[in-house]
Protein backbone atom coordinates (compact mmCIF):
# COMPACT_ATOMS: atom_id res chain seq x y z
CA UNK A 1 0.00 0.00 0.00
CA UNK A 2 1.53 3.73 -0.89
CA UNK A 3 2.46 5.56 2.05
CA UNK A 4 0.50 8.75 2.40
CA UNK A 5 1.90 11.72 2.08
CA UNK A 6 2.83 14.38 4.68
CA UNK A 7 3.47 17.90 5.60
CA UNK A 8 6.73 18.81 6.49
CA UNK A 9 8.86 21.94 7.35
CA UNK A 10 11.92 21.64 6.42
CA UNK A 11 15.21 24.27 5.53
CA UNK A 12 15.19 25.53 2.05
CA UNK A 13 18.31 23.24 1.17
CA UNK A 14 16.67 20.08 2.41
CA UNK A 15 14.16 19.99 -0.48
CA UNK A 16 13.79 16.95 -2.57
CA UNK A 17 12.20 17.09 -5.85
CA UNK A 18 9.37 15.18 -5.48
CA UNK A 19 8.30 17.66 -2.31
CA UNK A 20 4.71 20.05 -3.53
CA UNK A 21 6.11 23.79 -2.25
CA UNK A 22 2.84 24.89 0.48
CA UNK A 23 4.09 27.91 2.35
CA UNK A 24 7.72 29.93 3.58
CA UNK A 25 8.12 30.38 7.00
CA UNK A 26 10.91 32.22 9.85
CA UNK A 27 11.69 31.73 13.54
CA UNK A 28 13.51 33.56 15.24
CA UNK A 29 14.66 33.22 19.20
CA UNK A 30 14.36 36.49 21.63
CA UNK A 31 17.98 36.45 22.38
CA UNK A 32 20.40 33.41 23.74
CA UNK A 33 19.27 32.02 27.17
CA UNK A 34 15.36 33.60 26.45
CA UNK A 35 13.78 30.49 25.79
CA UNK A 36 11.34 31.65 23.86
CA UNK A 37 10.85 31.30 19.98
CA UNK A 38 8.37 33.31 17.60
CA UNK A 39 7.54 32.63 14.20
CA UNK A 40 5.93 34.50 11.14
CA UNK A 41 4.85 33.00 8.19
CA UNK A 42 5.50 34.75 5.00
CA UNK A 43 2.00 35.23 2.36
CA UNK A 44 4.28 34.61 -0.41
CA UNK A 45 3.57 34.08 -4.01
CA UNK A 46 4.73 30.24 -4.82
CA UNK A 47 6.04 28.72 -8.01
CA UNK A 48 7.17 25.80 -8.76
CA UNK A 49 8.86 24.48 -11.78
CA UNK A 50 9.00 20.54 -10.34
CA UNK A 51 12.94 20.66 -10.14
CA UNK A 52 16.78 22.73 -9.05
CA UNK A 53 16.96 25.17 -5.97
CA UNK A 54 14.86 27.68 -4.54
CA UNK A 55 14.79 31.68 -5.18
CA UNK A 56 13.88 34.03 -3.24
CA UNK A 57 11.88 37.28 -5.20
CA UNK A 58 12.13 40.06 -3.09
CA UNK A 59 11.01 44.01 -3.01
CA UNK A 60 11.79 46.88 -1.07
CA UNK A 61 8.73 45.45 0.81
CA UNK A 62 10.17 42.49 1.83
CA UNK A 63 9.62 39.01 0.28
CA UNK A 64 7.04 38.31 -2.58
CA UNK A 65 7.55 35.12 -3.74
CA UNK A 66 9.68 31.93 -3.96
CA UNK A 67 9.95 29.75 -7.17
CA UNK A 68 11.74 26.17 -7.79
CA UNK A 69 13.83 26.22 -10.88
CA UNK A 70 17.15 25.04 -12.39
CA UNK A 71 18.60 28.16 -13.71
CA UNK A 72 18.41 31.85 -12.53
CA UNK A 73 16.72 32.80 -16.10
CA UNK A 74 14.22 30.28 -15.73
CA UNK A 75 13.16 31.52 -12.24
CA UNK A 76 13.29 35.40 -12.81
CA UNK A 77 11.08 34.23 -15.86
CA UNK A 78 8.70 32.59 -13.52
CA UNK A 79 8.35 36.05 -11.70
CA UNK A 80 7.73 37.71 -14.23
CA UNK A 81 4.55 35.36 -15.86
CA UNK A 82 3.22 34.29 -11.80
CA UNK A 83 4.61 36.48 -9.16
CA UNK A 84 5.17 40.10 -10.17
CA UNK A 85 2.24 42.33 -9.96
CA UNK A 86 0.19 43.54 -12.78
CA UNK A 87 1.10 46.54 -14.83
CA UNK A 88 -2.46 48.16 -14.67
CA UNK A 89 -3.60 49.62 -18.24
CA UNK A 90 -4.03 52.95 -16.65
CA UNK A 91 -0.43 52.97 -15.76
CA UNK A 92 0.03 51.70 -19.61
CA UNK A 93 -2.26 54.56 -20.78
CA UNK A 94 -1.29 57.34 -19.48
CA UNK A 95 2.43 56.06 -20.49
CA UNK A 96 1.57 56.07 -24.23
CA UNK A 97 -0.24 59.30 -23.67
CA UNK A 98 2.87 60.95 -22.50
CA UNK A 99 5.35 58.94 -25.11
CA UNK A 100 3.21 58.84 -28.11
CA UNK A 101 5.90 56.77 -30.21
CA UNK A 102 6.52 54.44 -27.48
CA UNK A 103 3.01 52.36 -28.35
CA UNK A 104 4.24 51.75 -31.98
CA UNK A 105 7.74 51.22 -30.85
CA UNK A 106 6.45 48.49 -28.25
CA UNK A 107 7.90 50.19 -25.69
CA UNK A 108 6.61 49.73 -21.36
CA UNK A 109 6.73 52.38 -18.32
CA UNK A 110 10.07 51.40 -17.26
CA UNK A 111 9.79 48.34 -14.27
CA UNK A 112 7.34 46.91 -16.44
CA UNK A 113 7.60 43.58 -18.91
CA UNK A 114 5.52 41.83 -20.97
CA UNK A 115 4.56 38.05 -19.31
CA UNK A 116 5.80 35.54 -22.01
CA UNK A 117 2.38 33.12 -21.44
CA UNK A 118 0.05 36.36 -21.62
CA UNK A 119 -2.35 36.13 -18.81
CA UNK A 120 -1.15 34.24 -15.89
CA UNK A 121 -2.38 31.62 -14.18
CA UNK A 122 -2.58 33.36 -10.43
CA UNK A 123 -5.29 33.94 -9.38
CA UNK A 124 -4.40 37.12 -8.00
CA UNK A 125 -3.16 38.81 -11.28
CA UNK A 126 -4.80 39.52 -14.44
CA UNK A 127 -3.25 41.44 -16.81
CA UNK A 128 -0.33 40.53 -19.92
CA UNK A 129 2.18 43.15 -18.41
CA UNK A 130 3.84 43.00 -15.12
CA UNK A 131 5.44 45.39 -12.96
CA UNK A 132 8.47 45.62 -10.46
CA UNK A 133 9.35 47.57 -8.12
CA UNK A 134 11.48 50.64 -8.79
CA UNK A 135 12.83 50.90 -5.52
CA UNK A 136 14.67 47.86 -5.64
CA UNK A 137 13.87 44.35 -6.87
CA UNK A 138 16.60 41.12 -6.24
CA UNK A 139 16.07 37.16 -7.17
CA UNK A 140 18.56 35.14 -5.28
CA UNK A 141 18.78 31.73 -4.15
CA UNK A 142 16.52 31.56 -0.91
CA UNK A 143 19.12 30.69 1.43
CA UNK A 144 18.49 28.74 5.18
CA UNK A 145 19.29 32.02 6.80
CA UNK A 146 18.68 35.46 5.96
CA UNK A 147 21.69 36.50 7.66
CA UNK A 148 24.32 33.82 8.20
CA UNK A 149 25.95 35.81 11.19
CA UNK A 150 22.34 35.84 13.13
CA UNK A 151 21.95 32.46 14.04
CA UNK A 152 18.48 32.69 15.94
CA UNK A 153 16.85 33.40 12.98
CA UNK A 154 15.67 30.60 10.33
CA UNK A 155 13.86 30.12 7.47
CA UNK A 156 12.27 26.72 6.70
CA UNK A 157 9.49 26.02 4.10
CA UNK A 158 6.33 23.99 4.40
CA UNK A 159 5.84 21.38 2.13
CA UNK A 160 3.98 18.17 0.84
CA UNK A 161 5.98 15.03 1.13
CA UNK A 162 6.06 11.55 -0.42
CA UNK A 163 8.13 9.44 1.94
CA UNK A 164 10.88 7.42 0.03
CA UNK A 165 10.23 3.93 -0.51
CA UNK A 166 12.62 2.70 1.21
CA UNK A 167 11.93 5.57 4.69
CA UNK A 168 11.03 4.16 7.92
CA UNK A 169 8.44 6.13 9.91
CA UNK A 170 8.74 5.70 13.92
CA UNK A 171 5.48 6.10 15.19
CA UNK A 172 4.11 6.18 19.26
CA UNK A 173 2.93 2.68 19.68
CA UNK A 174 0.40 4.08 22.38
CA UNK A 175 -0.74 7.36 20.66
CA UNK A 176 0.42 7.14 16.90
CA UNK A 177 1.60 9.78 16.99
CA UNK A 178 4.64 10.02 14.17
CA UNK A 179 7.99 11.29 15.79
CA UNK A 180 10.51 10.58 13.03
CA UNK A 181 11.37 9.70 9.36
CA UNK A 182 14.39 8.65 8.56
CA UNK A 183 16.36 6.65 5.69
CA UNK A 184 16.59 2.46 5.61
CA UNK A 185 21.00 3.50 5.49
CA UNK A 186 20.48 5.63 8.64
CA UNK A 187 18.30 3.25 10.81
CA UNK A 188 20.62 0.48 9.65
CA UNK A 189 23.62 2.30 11.22
CA UNK A 190 21.98 3.18 14.26
CA UNK A 191 20.24 -0.13 15.18
CA UNK A 192 23.29 -1.27 16.89
CA UNK A 193 24.55 -1.74 20.07
CA UNK A 194 27.47 -0.16 22.21
CA UNK A 195 29.70 2.62 20.80
CA UNK A 196 29.07 1.89 17.01
CA UNK A 197 25.32 3.35 17.81
CA UNK A 198 26.44 6.08 19.74
CA UNK A 199 28.60 7.68 16.95
CA UNK A 200 25.65 6.70 14.24
CA UNK A 201 22.86 8.47 16.16
CA UNK A 202 25.15 11.36 16.52
CA UNK A 203 25.97 11.52 12.87
CA UNK A 204 22.61 11.29 11.60
CA UNK A 205 20.58 13.37 14.18
CA UNK A 206 20.53 16.36 12.24
CA UNK A 207 20.04 14.52 8.79
CA UNK A 208 16.45 12.99 9.55
CA UNK A 209 12.71 14.32 9.56
CA UNK A 210 11.97 15.06 13.35
CA UNK A 211 8.06 15.00 13.60
CA UNK A 212 7.42 14.78 17.00
CA UNK A 213 7.92 17.91 19.90
CA UNK A 214 10.23 16.93 22.69
CA UNK A 215 6.98 16.50 24.42
CA UNK A 216 5.89 14.02 22.49
CA UNK A 217 9.78 11.76 22.66
CA UNK A 218 9.48 11.96 26.42
CA UNK A 219 6.01 10.46 26.35
CA UNK A 220 7.11 7.24 24.18
CA UNK A 221 10.63 7.57 26.11
CA UNK A 222 8.96 6.36 29.04
CA UNK A 223 6.24 4.53 27.85
CA UNK A 224 9.39 1.82 26.92
CA UNK A 225 10.22 1.83 30.63
CA UNK A 226 13.55 2.46 30.34
CA UNK A 227 13.75 5.87 32.29
CA UNK A 228 11.70 7.83 34.94
CA UNK A 229 10.50 11.55 34.37
CA UNK A 230 12.79 13.21 36.14
CA UNK A 231 15.45 11.42 34.44
CA UNK A 232 13.95 12.91 31.17
CA UNK A 233 12.91 16.15 32.11
CA UNK A 234 16.92 16.48 33.20
CA UNK A 235 18.01 15.26 29.64
CA UNK A 236 19.06 18.49 26.99
CA UNK A 237 17.37 18.04 23.69
CA UNK A 238 19.85 16.06 21.82
CA UNK A 239 20.04 13.43 24.71
CA UNK A 240 16.05 12.92 24.16
CA UNK A 241 16.63 12.71 20.54
CA UNK A 242 20.31 10.16 20.17
CA UNK A 243 17.78 7.81 22.54
CA UNK A 244 14.24 8.10 20.39
CA UNK A 245 16.21 7.67 16.94
CA UNK A 246 17.65 4.84 18.66
CA UNK A 247 14.86 3.16 19.49
CA UNK A 248 13.15 3.82 16.10
CA UNK A 249 16.17 2.56 14.22
CA UNK A 250 15.44 -0.69 16.43
CA UNK A 251 12.49 -1.34 15.60
CA UNK A 252 13.34 -1.16 12.04
CA UNK A 253 15.61 -3.62 12.81
CA UNK A 254 12.65 -5.67 14.00
CA UNK A 255 10.65 -5.11 11.36
CA UNK A 256 13.18 -6.23 8.93
CA UNK A 257 13.35 -9.49 10.44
Amino acid sequence: MAKPTYLDVIRPSEIRDSDRLIGVAETWDTGPGAGRRYSSCYYADLWDEGSGKLWAYRESLGLRGVVRAETWETAHECVIDEIADDCTPEKIAEFYKENPSAEENGELPEGCHWRANGVPSNPRLSQPIASTDLNGSVLDPLPDRWDPADPARAIWIIVERDPAEDDWEYFDGLTGTRLITMPAECADDCSWPGQAADHAVAHWRDKVQWHGTREDLIRMLRETGGWDREELDGADDNTIKDRALWLGACAWREEMR
